[in-house]
This record gives structure tokens, C-alpha cells and sequence, in this order.
């Protein structure tokens, strides 16, 4: 019984000092390979810090038919969402009627009800 004891404990002896490797070699790993990471680029200039429009707010669109006269739509924001190519604020509306064409809306073309 004692040689099983003694097998037992020169086992859990081995089995820290291993263990105590893998941190070791994982920690000298992670820190080795941080500085590579690609960390968080700088927000163009033309950033807006806040959106024109939150969500539930009600707005109309307009646009130009082919007939030449002046249209609308009313709606309300459901989503909001910062465009970084475009560097501006986009909006999903969904149009009275329970219309919602998953297109993004420019704050220009806005305007509140």
C-alpha cells in the first residue's frame, strides 16, 4: 500500500510540473503573438457621434415620380447603423403599410414627421 501511495504522489508531482509548463509556455505564446494583433483603427474625422434619427422615431421620405410630381412615405426607424464607407449614419425604416425593403436610408433623404 505504501509503494501505491508513493506511485501516486511521484504521479501528481509529475503531473504539476507539467502543467506548470503548458502555462508557461502558452502565457510566453500569447505574448509573443499580441503585438501583431491588428488593434482598433481611429474613426475617420467625419464621424458623427450621435445618429439624426433614433429608433421609433417617425419620418417621410420623398422622391420624384416619373410624372414629375413630388411623393412621400411615411415610416419609423427600426434599426440604426453606422456606414464606415460611406461615413454616415443609415437607417431601416419600416414604411406605413408594415413595408420594410431591408434597404439602408441616407439621413438626407429623411426628415421627421
Amino acid at each position: 500500500m505504501a509503494e501505491n501511495q508513493s506511485s501516486l504522489q511521484e504521479l501528481q508531482g509529475r503531473s504539476q510540473y507539467f502543467t506548470f509548463a503548458r502555462r508557461n509556455f502558452l502565457q510566453g505564446l500569447a505574448s509573443a503573438i499580441l503585438p501583431f494583433i491588428s488593434q482598433p483603427q481611429p474613426v475617420s474625422s467625419g464621424f458623427s457621434p450621435s445618429p439624426k434619427f433614433s429608433i421609433g422615431d417617425k419620418v417621410r421620405a420623398s422622391w420624384e415620380a416619373e410624372s414629375g410630381v413630388f411623393r412621400w412615405e411615411i415610416g419609423k426607424v427600426v434599426g440604426t447603423c453606422w456606414h464606415p464607407t460611406k461615413n454616415r449614419w443609415e437607417y431601416l425604416i419600416v414604411w406605413d403599410g408594415c413595408i420594410f425593403d431591408e434597404y439602408l436610408t441616407g439621413a438626407e433623404d429623411l426628415e421627421y414627421v
